[in-house]
This record gives structure tokens, C-alpha cells and sequence, in this order.
């Protein structure tokens, strides 16, 4: 089933503006995890900040920020993982949103598709990537394989980085750091190796988007 994608909404009966208030923070169970990587205005900045400072909500996760990219650096300095809205940014994501532009425009001008999406595609920089399982625990192996294809420390180290700029750079800094961004592959480039089969762990590596080779397992 494909996501529904609703817009940032102001009015109707429900509104996705600051769809997460100080209420429906305070329903949240002790240690909850909220992670942000829709739309900034979502998440009311100072109703979060008074959860984080309260000790209300769990770890915080933003990718998006409100009145972008002017952001909130008291908020960001609360959180836990900061990223300057890059969650989309991945070299497969920015070639299907320019693929699914092409297409509707080859249907509207009603012309044929002649776009080989395989030729425009670099070859993936880990094609393959072995881990042991023997004695290493399934969170283990998950942060493993995801920091083999996603350095996403390097992120939220240079959004951090730009609160030491004046006031009046850190916007421009945030655009930067957006169009200058790294290639990033998706998982579905790499091929994972396990040293011996895992029914359970080879579900949750397929669920993240890597390939199994179960044949060399």
C-alpha cells in the first residue's frame, strides 16, 4: 500500500498544521521517539521545546524544520538527530522525482517516454557488503549495515556546525548544505552476505531495502 501524502493544511477538520501540540505530547508514553521528516510547521517548536525541556518525550528526530531555513537553534541544540531536511535525498529519490516530472509531462504533451532510467544511474559504491552474525545482536547488525551506505552522523555534524555562523548566515548556510548534498545510494544498490542464515534478521535487512545473497550465506 502506497503512503498517503497529505499537505501542510491550516483549516478543515484536521488540520495538519501543528498537528503535534503540547497535547498530544503530553498523551505521549514516557521515552516515546518522535521523528519528523514530513513538514516542519507539523510540529509546534515550542510545544516540543517544553516537552524536551520537561523530560515529556524521548529521543527527537528532525529532518524538517519550521520557517525554513531560519530554524530554531535552541530547538536543534535539544534535539538528538538534526538533519537540514535532506531525509529525500538520496541519488534514487532525486532521479524518481525528476523521472515522475518527465513522464507527466511526456503524457501531457502526449508524446512517448523514451527515458532509460538504467543509463543514468552510477554504478552503486558498495555493491556488496559481508557481515558476521554469529555473535553480534540484530540491532548490532541493522546499525552496521546502515552506516555502510549512510553517514548520518556527517549530517547532524554540519547542521550543527552552522549555529556557530552569525545569525544572519545560518539560512544561507542551511540552503548549502541542501544543494551541495553528498551522493547518497539507497540500500537497494547493496547486497548483504550474512555468515550463517537468519530468517529474522534477513526480514528486517529486506525491510530496510538491502538485497540478501542467501545462496553465499
Amino acid at each position: 500500500m502506497s503512503p498517503v501524502i497529505r499537505p501542510l493544511t491550516r483549516s478543515g477538520p484536521d488540520p495538519t498544521f501543528h498537528l503535534i501540540n503540547d497535547k498530544l505530547l503530553a498523551r505521549l508514553k514516557p521515552g516515546a521517539i518522535l521523528v519528523n521528516a514530513s513538514r516542519g510547521p507539523v510540529v509546534n517548536n515550542q510545544a516540543l521545546k517544553a516537552a524536551i525541556q520537561a523530560g515529556t518525550v524521548g529521543p527527537v528526530i528532525l529532518d524538517v524544520w519550521e520557517n525554513e531555513p531560519a530554524l530554531d537553534f535552541e530547538l536543534l541544540k535539544l534535539t538528538d538527530i538534526a538533519t537540514p531536511h535532506v531525509a529525500g535525498y538520496s541519488f534514487e529519490g532525486k532521479i524518481n522525482g525528476t523521472t515522475t516530472l518527465y513522464r507527466k509531462l511526456c503524457e501531457f504533451l502526449d508524446t512517448d517516454d523514451r527515458l532509460e532510467i538504467d543509463c543514468l544511474l552510477p554504478a552503486p559504491y558498495l555493491p556488496e557488503l559481508y557481515l558476521d552474525n554469529r555473535s553480534q545482536s540484530h540491532q548490532e547488525m541493522l546499525y552496521q549495515a546502515m552506516t555502510a551506505i549512510y553517514d548520518l552522523v556527517r549530517d547532524d555534524t554540519h547542521l550543527r556546525q552552522t549555529a556557530d555562523l552569525p545569525a544572519a548566515n545560518r539560512p544561507i548556510a542551511f540552503d548549502q548544505l541542501r544543494k551541495n548534498y553528498p551522493v547518497r545510494r539507497e540500500a537497494c544498490n547493496t547486497r548483504i552476505i550474512l555468515s550463517q542464515p537468519d530468517p529474522t534478521l534477513q526480514n528486517k535487512l529486506q525491510t530496510l531495502g538491502f538485497i540478501l545473497d542467501i545462496t553465499k550465506a
